[in-house]
């Protein structure tokens, strides 16, 4: 099965008016599909064709997102002892500190629900919020990411045991890791 290429090529056509003693090429660029046996009329459909679909695109990708309906929007800070963790490597991307939400649900697996990332000052936001209920939250701090979580595992989803309701349309938590309970 031949594979399909696009090529912007050039056509040149002499004066159409044929005045006399000139001679004058026109350049038209041309959009090559690189398929053979077509008539003219089957390529301007396919071009145009291809031009709808690449302005759907374009519009379709450029749209507003909209607020997901009964979601609470989430922001805080996850500390230790007032202070924000520290990462090395942060700014290059070999450490971070993520917040883990699981939500907490009668018989079933625990799954995450979403991730935030905190900043350098510990601040972070889940970015299209949580459905309102009871969550539990983990807090791991990678540094070196992925390897090495410097809290050691006792705020991953094992060992956690700061639990939160979220309700309302806004919640700011403080998470710190001296005190979690808090």
């Amino acid at each position: 099965m031949p594979s399909v290429f696009f090529i912007l090529t050039t056509a040149t056509a002499r004066n159409p008016k044929r005045e006399r003693g000139k001679t004058r090429f026109v350049m038209r660029p041309r959009l090559n599909f690189g398929l053979p046996n077509l008539s003219n009329d089957q390529m301007n459909r396919m071009r145009s064709h291809f031009c709808i679909a690449l302005l759907v695109c374009l519009v379709g990708g450029c749209t507003p997102t909209k607020k997901l309906p009964n979601r609470v929007m989430v922001k805080g800070r996850v500390t230790n002892g007032g202070t924000p963790l520290h990462v090395a490597g942060r700014d290059i991307g070999l450490g971070m500190v993520t917040i883990g939400f699981f939500p907490l649900v009668e018989d079933g697996p625990l799954v995450e629900a979403t991730s935030a990332q905190a900043d350098a000052a510990g601040n972070f936001e889940v970015i299209d919020g949580l459905e309102p209920g009871k969550y539990l939250i983990s807090v791991r701090q990678w540094d070196p990411y992925p390897q090495t979580d410097r809290l050691r595992g006792r705020f991953d989803e094992r060992n956690s045991r700061i639990i939160r309701d979220f309700s309302g349309r806004e919640a700011e938590l403080i998470i710190d890791v001296l005190d979690p309970e808090s």
